[in-house]
């Protein structure tokens, strides 16, 4: 059983592919960001950088001005305190937001070697760690890896609980990351429905130590998140405020899961803003494009496949329920699966493909096609990630 530990070559390669996204970010991302007004949501006149674009600023102003509990202020509610908190613990020498990104930085440091290990467990194939590593930033969102952001925190946290279950760790390891990725953000709660798959297999199967994994991981997710929940209600002074403050956004979360496909449906007949659409099309895109893929990629068993499928099918179902399809591109981020997937997919179409074509030709050609078209779709989102952030295209 391997260790928890960054061993091997490893972090050689995660810290050459955060530096060459660290330069291009200094680059291009941030170069673009600035000449396009990358503001605060909802506050225009609030320029910001890549150290805490769109709503990361939240985290860095709940770090520097604490908590306002009060239902008049839900940008400070809706976040979990995990992120802020480490901003506060420090050296307060340094500007908040460069706490915030370090923070980001050192996650996805650690994100990206977890990411790659699950990601090989999984695969019924040899994987290349240079070549998974080096290319994860091609998957949709991961190109924001050397953002400020919380996306690459809950990615790291959710890797470990995933390879926690998977490699049959000691009790307490689910239920730490499970309790630090919640803490981080609610997008923790999509382990929920892969870890049940991993449970239900383990149970057919009598595996003792997979099954209490999966079990502890869940409970320490729900658990953590009432406790939070409880909190804010107490804080605030109001039964259910918690949820009163995710409701206010401009889509109220009350219209209606059929309020989406209405929504999409008149954007896509009726609508002239680009923007809009483009927001719609990612997504509905990102999820189907990682179903499709999932479902031709041979995997090591059924059950790693059924629990990225069930955590691709709650990401699309949350979506609906919350009638807001923004930044699916970064949510997406946080489960660990939509990376594997993709990287397997490129590994199965491109770089397998001389054992391929000598046998058969034309399905490696079928092969090829598949993969450039993946290839390009993830580089039409990487351009939607980049030109989108400073145009609202997904706020």
């Amino acid at each position: 059983m391997k260790k928890f530990v960054l061993t091997g070559s490893y972090p050689q390669y995660s810290f050459f592919t955060i530096i060459l996204c660290s330069v291009l970010t200094l680059a291009i991302i941030n170069f673009l960001w600035t000449a396009l007004n990358l503001h605060v949501p909802g506050e225009p006149n609030e320029l910001i950088d890549f150290t805490q674009p769109v709503d990361s600023i939240f985290y860095v102003r709940n770090a520097e001005l604490g908590y306002r509990w009060d239902k008049e202020t839900p940008t400070s509610l809706w976040f979990h305190p995990l992120v802020s908190l480490g901003i506060r613990l420090l050296p307060s020498s340094l500007p908040a937001n460069i706490r915030l990104w370090l923070i980001s930085l050192l996650s996805a440091f650690g994100a990206l070697i977890f990411t790659y290990r699950y990601t090989a467990y999984i695969s019924s194939d040899s994987l290349s760690p240079v070549a998974a590593i080096l290319f994860m930033p091609l998957i949709p969102g991961v190109v924001g890896v050397a953002t400020g952001n919380a996306e690459f925190p809950c990615l790291l946290f959710n890797a470990l609980l995933l390879l926690s279950v998977v490699e049959e760790r000691p009790v307490y390891y689910p239920i730490l990351w499970g309790a630090l990725a919640i803490l981080t953000k609610p997008n923790a709660i999509y382990m929920i429905p892969v870890l049940g798959v991993y449970l239900i297999y383990a149970v057919k199967s009598g595996d003792w130590k997979k099954k209490r994994n999966s079990l502890w991981g869940i409970c320490s997710i729900v658990f953590v998140w009432l406790v939070w929940m409880i909190f804010v209600d107490f804080q605030v002074g109001e039964f259910g405020a918690y949820w009163d403050v995710r409701k206010i956004s401009t889509v109220p979360l009350t219209a209606g899961p059929l309020t989406f496909l209405q929504r999409a449906t008149r954007i896509f007949v009726y609508g002239t803003n680009e923007g809009e659409m483009l927001k719609f099309v990612t997504a509905l895109a990102i999820p189907l494009v990682d179903l499709w893929i999932i479902l031709s990629i041979p995997l090591k068993h059924e059950s790693h496949r059924l629990s990225i499928i069930a955590g691709i099918v709650a990401m699309i179902l949350v979506t609906f329920l919350i009638n807001n399809p923004n930044k699916i591109v970064v949510y997406a981020t946080t489960i660990p699966g939509h990376i594997s997937i993709g990287l397997l997919f490129l590994q199965e179409t491109l770089i397998n493909q001389p054992k391929i074509v000598s046998k058969k030709w034309l399905e490696g050609l079928f092969r090829s096609l598949a993969g450039l078209s993946y290839v390009t779709f993830c580089v039409l989102i990487i351009i939607f990630y980049i030109l989108g952030t400073p145009l609202e295209w997904y706020y």
